[in-house]
């Protein structure tokens, strides 16, 4: 089956994007606690061991891997893993898998023949 959306990076670009090497080994850590301590554990309540700064971090990755398909990370063999939303169907546009919703959306609108166009804050400007 063909990814629900095209990613933009791998998940692996994204992490080394947004965290340093002590960032992804604390993240990596954190994860596999929370592994171990089982799945039904309520993140609520596990993430304030967490550094607000990596917390941050964290969800900036969670948020730009989603958009490019790619949800739940495990750890296994030390490495963070991630699901990819796989569909039958053609693939989507990146608002599908996007955190924001159409209000929050920080696109633009660009002036064609047929009016105003909406443009979501992914798509490049030409």
């Amino acid at each position: 089956m063909p990814p629900l959306v095209k990613p933009r990076k791998l998940p692996s670009e994204i992490i080394a994007d947004v965290l340093d090497f002590a960032e992804k080994d604390a993240l990596k850590r954190h994860l596999s606690a929370y592994q171990k301590a089982g799945f039904g554990r309520n993140w609520d309540e596990y993430r304030r061991k967490v550094d607000d700064d990596l917390l941050g971090k964290f969800n900036q990755v969670l948020s730009l891997c989603r958009q490019s398909g790619f949800i739940n990370p495990i750890v296994r063999g030390n490495k963070i893993q991630w699901s990819q939303v796989l569909s039958p169907v053609e693939v989507a546009g990146e608002c599908v898998l996007c955190d924001k919703s159409d209000r929050d959306c920080r696109g633009w609108f660009v002036v064609t023949e047929r009016g105003k166009e909406f443009k979501p804050c992914w798509e490049r400007r030409e």
